[in-house]
């Protein structure tokens, strides 16, 4: 008999719920709006990472470290540390996010790029090895883990890994440091490993510098003097953050539930509209200010690192398995962000606005989740 899993007219995240989930990397951008969607699933979710990246940080302005069963400072490098982590969590979902995440870092600090993405997760799945409670581990990689194709297509997951900046690089050792650890050490085991390569996300309570958005906001908030531009010709699969977060717990929702396609390599880009050029978003977010001096802005002349020029990201695997979907068009994660920053900056709670946002994200999904009431 056939181990698929039929999720028609059911929540697609149900299998989530009172599970003990870790994520790593909980104190970014990604990790903090992760938290809160699974906590408001029921599970109990336990953090390691560093401290929050930025200041301020979504992290501390959501009050994330209250929705956490368990919370530790720490590098996903320590060995030592780590395990403790996860003995302590006996975690049945493990959400890899941990990582160096920025193109311009990496060219300035190769070797700690390298040492944080690719060891970073050998560290961990060296950890989780003999962890007896263990059924699924998300590994968070990226788009930009593909050898340029020069844009003639969208890449698929079939196609070849590579990258010509360390970043890129590091992540696409980490691809390659995770299939050997599945073929390894996990061949035999309860647990199934899959990687997700997402697009450009964008949200509320980004606040990285050198990002296109938070540059942008601070710009446009009057918090910055000027904004520049490294690539305005540069086309990126731009979505929002709730778009691959949704695909990334779906995903290991089929797995706790034994579906043995659930394993492997994903994509999940935005759909096709939605891959558009750098100055086109750029155009888009000052009209939604009500700017009309989207032409000011400055093209960053210092910025001559060679980056991929084209990037599209090709779905249709993600789809088929588990019938995922963008949900947000290109207008709407625009306004949804734009509207965050804005709301924020005028005093309203940045917890209130990231479950406002969840909240019409996931009555987009046609067995869309019951939230539990938050703690």
């Amino acid at each position: 008999m056939e181990n698929m899993v039929n999720t028609t007219n059911r929540d697609p995240l149900q299998a989530l719920s009172g599970r003990r989930c870790l994520v790593t990397g909980h104190t970014g951008f990604k990790g903090s709006w992760l938290t809160l969607c699974l906590q408001r699933l029921g599970a109990q979710v336990f953090g390691y990472a560093l401290e929050p990246p930025t200041i301020p940080s979504l992290f501390y302005a959501a009050r994330i470290i209250d929705r956490c069963a368990g919370h530790t400072i720490g590098d996903i490098r320590d060995k030592e540390a780590l395990r403790m982590a996860v003995e302590i969590a006996r975690p049945e979902v493990v959400f890899h996010l941990a990582a160096q995440s920025l193109v311009g870092h990496g060219l300035a600090h190769p070797n700690e790029t390298f040492d944080v993405n690719l060891m970073g997760t050998v560290t961990l799945l060296d950890a989780l090895r003999n962890s007896p409670d263990l059924k699924a581990l998300v590994v968070i990689t990226t788009d930009k883990c593909y050898r340029p194709n020069g844009g003639e297509y969208a890449f698929r997951e079939s196609d070849p890994l590579g990258g010509e900046d360390p970043y890129s690089a590091s992540k696409a050792c980490t691809e390659i440091a995770v299939e050997a650890y599945r073929a390894s050490y996990f061949r035999e085991s309860a647990a199934s490993i899959t990687t997700v390569r997402a697009g450009n996300v964008i949200g509320g309570g980004d606040w990285a510098t050198h990002r296109l958005v938070p540059d942008m906001i601070r710009f446009l908030s009057g918090i910055d003097a000027h904004f520049s531009v490294r690539n305005p010709d540069a086309i990126r699969p731009w979505q929002h953050v709730l778009d691959p977060l949704y695909g990334y717990m779906q995903l290991a929702s089929q797995m706790l539930e034994g579906n043995p396609k659930a394993e492997g390599a994903f994509n999940f880009g935005p759909d096709l509209l939605s891959h558009v050029a750098v100055r086109n978003l750029v155009t888009s977010v000052f009209s939604h200010w009500g700017r009309t001096d989207a032409n000011t802005w400055l093209e960053d002349a210092a910025a001559s690192f060679k980056e991929t020029q084209i990037l599209r990201l090709a779905s249709h695997k993600v789809n088929s398995t588990i019938g995922w979907v963008p949900r947000w068009d290109l207008k709407q994660m625009i306004r949804r962000t734009s509207d965050w920053y804005q709301s924020h900056a005028q005093g309203m709670d940045a917890t209130l606005l990231c479950e406002a946002d969840i909240a019409a994200y996931f009555a987009t999904h046609p067995a869309a989740c019951e939230f539990k009431t938050a703690a």
